[in-house]
C-alpha cells in the first residue's frame, strides 16, 4: 500500500477560489517508510487519473459476484481537502480483467452504484510500477571517475582500466582523451561507444519497482552477474545482478 499526502493550497485573504499552482505540488510519501524521492510530477499524473477518471462501458450490477469487486485486487483512496475545509474521501476499485477485453478490468466508486469497464491504459495509469512513482536510484557515481570496470559472468571474468590522456598534438585545441585498455591483454582493441554505453547503464542505474514482498529465492547469494566500478578516490562500487 502506497499512500501520498501533500498540504492543501493557501486561499489568500478575500479570495474566492484558490490560486492556480504553477507547479506540480509537493508530494511526500508517508507510507511505506522509503527513502527514495518522490517524483511529484508522476504523482500528479496519477492524481488527475483519478480526478477524471471515465470508463469505456457499464455493465449488469446484478453480477457484482462475477467481478471481483467485493475484494478487490486494487483500491484507489482520493481524499481531497480544500483548506480551511473537512476532507472528503473517493474510494476506486478495480476487480477482475475482463475476458473480452485484455488488461481491461471492471471498477467501482466505492461500495454502490453502476460497475463499469476501465481500458488497460488507464489501469497501468492508476496502478503504476513504484519506478515511475518513486527515483528508486541504485548506484549514482559520475562515469569520469571511474578508472575500473570488472565483469564477472559465471566464473569469467574480465576487466577494463582508463589510461592516461593522450596529450594533444602541437597546436591542437581538441579535448584529450583517456582511452579504455583490457588489463592483461593491452592489444585487444576497445569499443570505446560499447564502454561509455556500458558505463552510462551501471553508472547512473535506477530500478523499475521494488518486490511487494521478499522472493525466497533471488540468486543473489551466488550472482550470475556482478559489476564492479573502481573510482579514482579508491572505492569500489558492486552490483550484483540475480535471478530473473
Amino acid at each position: 500500500t502506497l499512500r501520498f499526502t501533500t498540504q492543501p493550497a493557501a486561499v489568500p485573504a478575500g479570495s474566492p477560489e484558490a490560486p492556480q499552482a504553477s507547479a506540480a505540488p509537493a508530494w511526500k510519501l508517508d507510507a511505506p517508510a522509503l527513502t527514495y524521492n518522490v517524483k511529484p510530477d508522476a504523482v500528479e499524473s496519477l492524481v488527475t487519473t483519478l480526478r477524471t477518471l471515465h470508463g469505456d462501458d457499464v455493465v449488469d450490477p446484478a453480477r457484482i459476484g462475477e467481478y471481483g469487486l467485493e475484494a478487490p485486487p486494487y483500491r484507489a483512496l482520493l481524499t481531497v481537502q480544500p483548506s480551511g475545509q473537512e476532507g472528503r474521501q473517493t474510494v476506486v476499485l478495480l476487480g477482475h480483467e475482463v475476458a473480452e477485453k485484455p488488461g481491461s478490468r471492471y471498477a467501482r466508486l466505492d461500495d454502490a452504484g453502476p460497475v463499469y469497464i476501465v481500458p488497460q491504459w488507464v489501469v497501468q495509469r492508476l496502478f503504476p510500477t513504484l519506478g515511475t512513482l518513486l527515483d528508486l536510484r541504485i548506484l549514482q557515481v559520475p562515469q569520469e571517475e571511474v578508472t575500473r570496470l570488472t565483469l564477472h559472468e559465471d566464473g569469467v571474468s574480465w576487466s577494463l582500466e582508463r589510461q592516461s590522456p593522450a596529450a594533444p598534438a602541437s597546436g591542437s585545441s581538441a579535448v584529450p582523451t583517456a582511452p579504455w585498455q583490457f588489463i592483461d591483454m593491452p592489444d585487444v582493441t576497445v569499443d570505446e561507444t560499447a564502454v561509455a554505453a556500458l558505463l552510462g547503464a551501471t553508472a547512473q542505474l535506477t530500478a523499475d519497482d521494488l518486490p511487494t514482498n521478499a522472493p525466497a529465492q533471488t540468486g543473489l547469494d551466488h550472482p550470475s552477474w556482478q559489476v564492479l566500478l573502481t573510482l579514482r578516490n579508491g572505492r569500489t562500487e558492486r552490483l550484483l545482478v540475480g535471478q530473473a
